[in-house]
C-alpha cells in the first residue's frame, strides 16, 4: 500500500528526482506520495516542467545548431584555447554531424547537450509520479484532473521532442525504432526495446487527446491563466503539430483552427514595434503582446552553441563563434526586412555595430544585443504556429484561397505597406508556406525538424576556425545524420536497446 506523506515532505520527492540523471538504483518509488493534488501541482513545476532561468534542465540545445540556418563566423577566430582542444572536438563532431559526438562528450560531463537524452526522461519521470500518485492525493476532482492534464501534456510534448531528435520522421520510416516508452515513475534503469515510431506518436496523441479532455471538463481559469503552465489552448497546438508532422492534414486544420477561436489570442503587428534602449528588439516571452500562449525553457537550453564566443590566436578582439546562415537572410526579400532585423540579433563589439547577424533572436536583451539571461523564458509557443500549420496543410490538400488567407493575415502583421500574395498554388504555394515557416520561426527550435520531415534533402555545414580555409561537410539526402545517434552510455546501461544507423566518419569534401 502507498505511504501518505505530509505536504512539508513533498521536497522528499523532488530530492528523489534530483538524482535521475544517474537513472537510480531501482528502489520503491511508492515510498513517497505527497498528500495532496495540489502538492503534485507544486511539485511538477521543478520536476515535470521544463522550467525557467538556472533549472540546470538542458533539452532543446541541439535543435538550432545542426539545421541550415546557422554557419560558422567568418571572422578570423577560434574555440578560447583554455579550453582545451577536446572541446573544439566536440563542437566540430557535432556541427558536422558525426555519429560519435556523445562518444566525445563521454568524458566530459560537465557539457549540457551531453545529458539531453536523460534530461528528457527525468522530466517525464516527474510528469509520471504525478500522474501514478494523484488519484491516491487528498484534494478535488478538480485539483486531481488539472494537474493530470498538464502532467500529460508534458510527457507528450517530450515523447515528441524525443523521437524527433532520436528517431527517424514519421513520414520517413513509421516502422522505424523508436524511443523507449516509460509511462510510470517506476525507478528501474532498464529499456527493453524502443517500439516504433509509429507507437511513439500514437502515445503522444493519446496522451494529448486526454489532456484536452480534462482541460476541457476544468473551469476557464483552469484551461488558460497567464501563470506559465501548460494549458488548453497550448495542448491544442501542439496537438496540430503532431498531426502536421504525420501528414494527417484534415486534423491538423481541425486542431490549427480550434486555437485560432480563443479571444484573448491575437497576432502581435510587429510593423507597430517602438524600439528603445531597453527594449531594443522584440520578443515573446511574455503575455504582453497576446501572441504567446505559453512560456518554457531557459536561454542556455536555445543558445548553448549560439552564445559561444570565439576569439582570435593572439589579442582580445572577440566575436561571437556563429552567425545566421547566408540562405537564412537571403530568405527574406527586401519588403520583410523589418521581420529580419527585428527577429535576428546583430552582433556588436562594445557598443559598435559589427554587421554580423548572429544565430539567435526573440528573446530579451539589451541595447547591444546581448541576451538578459535571468529576464525569463526562452521559448514559447505561439498563436503565428496556428496560421502556418493552417497554410501548410490547406496547401497540402490543395486548398489554395485558404492557404494563401491564412499566410496573408500573418504576413499584414509582419511586413509594413503589405501587399497580398496572390495567383499561386500547387508546389509554388507549398515552397512559398515553407519559406515564410523558416523565416518567421527561425531560431526557436523548429527547422532541423522541418527539414526532417520535407524530404531530408542534402546541405552543408562549413567548419573553420582562424584563418584556415573553410572545410565543407554535406550531410546527404537521407543521410543517418539526420537522427541523432543514441549516447553509448544509454546503450550500455541497456543492452536490450537498438542503436540507430550510423554514418561512417564525415570528412570534409
Amino acid at each position: 500500500m502507498k505511504k501518505i506523506l505530509t505536504t512539508s515532505l513533498i521536497f522528499a520527492v523532488a530530492f528523489l528526482f534530483t538524482g535521475c540523471r544517474e537513472w537510480l538504483e531501482p528502489s520503491s518509488s511508492d515510498e513517497y506520495v505527497p498528500e495532496t493534488a495540489a502538492s503534485l501541482d507544486e511539485m511538477l513545476v521543478g520536476e515535470a516542467y521544463p522550467t525557467g532561468p538556472g533549472s540546470g534542465v538542458d533539452l532543446f540545445v541541439f535543435h538550432n545548431i545542426l539545421d541550415d540556418d546557422i554557419k560558422i563566423t567568418d571572422e578570423p577566430v577560434g574555440i578560447n584555447p583554455n579550453s582545451g582542444a577536446i572541446q573544439t572536438e566536440i563542437l566540430q563532431a557535432i556541427f558536422t554531424w558525426q555519429s560519435d559526438m556523445f562518444t566525445l562528450m563521454g568524458d566530459y560531463p560537465q557539457l549540457i547537450s551531453s545529458w539531453v537524452w536523460d534530461d528528457y526522461y527525468e522530466r517525464i519521470l516527474g510528469a509520471n509520479a504525478a500522474l501514478d500518485y494523484v488519484d491516491d492525493a487528498n484534494d478535488t476532482q478538480e485539483m486531481k484532473d488539472f494537474v493530470k492534464a498538464q502532467a500529460l501534456g508534458l510527457r507528450a510534448f517530450y515523447y515528441f521532442n524525443l523521437v524527433n531528435l532520436f528517431s527517424q520522421p514519421y513520414n520517413y520510416d513509421r516502422t522505424a525504432p523508436g524511443v523507449p516508452l516509460k509511462l510510470t515513475s517506476d525507478l528501474s534503469t532498464s529499456f527493453t526495446d524502443r517500439g516504433t515510431v509509429e507507437g511513439v506518436y500514437n502515445q503522444i496523441l493519446k496522451d494529448f487527446d486526454e489532456s484536452e479532455r480534462l482541460f476541457l471538463s476544468l473551469p476557464e481559469n483552469r484551461q488558460f491563466s497567464e501563470n506559465y503552465r501548460i494549458n488548453l489552448p497550448t495542448v491544442q497546438l501542439l496537438k496540430a503539430r503532431v498531426y502536421l508532422f504525420m501528414e494527417d492534414w484534415e486534423n491538423a486544420v481541425r486542431m490549427a483552427d480550434s486555437v485560432l477561436r480563443y479571444p484573448q489570442f491575437t497576432l502581435y503587428d510587429l510593423t507597430q514595434f517602438t524600439a528603445s534602449a531597453s527594449n531594443p528588439k522584440p520578443h515573446f516571452s511574455n503575455y504582453d503582446k497576446g501572441e504567446t500562449m505559453w512560456h518554457y525553457g531557459e536561454m542556455y537550453d536555445i543558445y548553448s552553441f549560439a552564445n559561444m564566443t570565439g576569439y582570435p590566436e593572439e589579442g582580445t578582439d572577440y566575436r561571437k563563434l556563429f552567425n545566421a546562415s547566408d540562405e537564412l537572410l537571403a530568405a527574406f526579400p527586401e519588403e520583410d526586412s523589418l521581420r529580419r532585423n527585428l527577429y535576428i540579433f546583430d552582433e556588436y563589439s562594445d557598443t559598435t555595430l559589427m554587421g554580423n547577424k548572429l544565430a539567435m533572436g526573440k528573446v530579451m536583451c539589451d541595447a547591444q544585443c546581448v541576451f538578459q539571461n535571468a529576464s525569463g523564458f526562452a521559448l514559447s509557443v505561439r498563436l503565428s504556429e496556428a496560421y502556418l500549420i493552417l497554410a501548410e496543410a490547406h496547401a497540402m490538400l490543395g486548398n489554395s484561397a485558404e492557404a494563401l488567407n491564412y499566410l496573408n493575415t500573418l504576413r499584414a502583421h509582419r511586413i509594413p505597406s503589405y501587399t497580398e500574395v496572390s495567383g499561386i498554388s500547387g508546389d509554388e504555394l507549398i515552397q512559398f508556406v515553407r519559406e515564410e515557416r523558416r523565416r518567421e520561426l527561425c531560431f526557436e527550435g523548429f527547422r532541423w525538424f522541418d527539414l526532417r520531415r520535407w524530404g531530408m534533402e542534402s546541405f552543408s555545414h562549413s567548419w573553420k576556425l582562424y584563418d584556415n580555409e573553410p572545410q565543407r561537410y554535406v550531410l546527404e539526402k537521407n543521410d543517418p545524420g539526420f537522427t541523432l545517434p543514441i549516447p553509448q552510455e544509454v546503450i550500455n546501461r541497456n543492452p536490450g536497446l537498438t542503436q540507430n544507423t550510423l554514418a561512417g566518419e564525415r570528412n570534409p569534401m
